[in-house]
């Protein structure tokens, strides 16, 4: 699987997991993906860019807070991005 493509896959697994618990990528606050950098010191331009277009393509124009962290490795060892959110259901915008 490419990058993008993991990205991408991410995201979908967000999804379901807001739609589980009864939310939308709109009750998201808060927003912190864990990046394997594509060398030591940059995370890169291919993260960002897509990472970018799916909050623009699940959000809207509803902003977020985004941390984006470096890390030497994930869970499972191809593993290269990893999301997590914080979502608050229920609340009036």
């Amino acid at each position: 699987m490419g990058l993008e493509d993991e990205i991408v896959q991410a995201f979908e697994n967000v999804e379901r997991t807001l739609a589980t618990a009864g939310a939308t990528w709109r009750d998201v606050i808060a927003v912190t993906s864990y990046h394997v950098p594509g060398s030591a010191d940059f995370i890169g331009e291919v993260h960002n860019r897509v990472m970018a277009e799916q909050f623009r393509r699940r959000m809207g124009d509803r902003g977020t807070i985004w941390i984006e962290i470096g890390v030497p490795a994930l869970g499972a060892p191809k593993m290269r991005v990893e999301i997590r959110v914080t979502a608050i259901i229920g609340r009036d915008d």
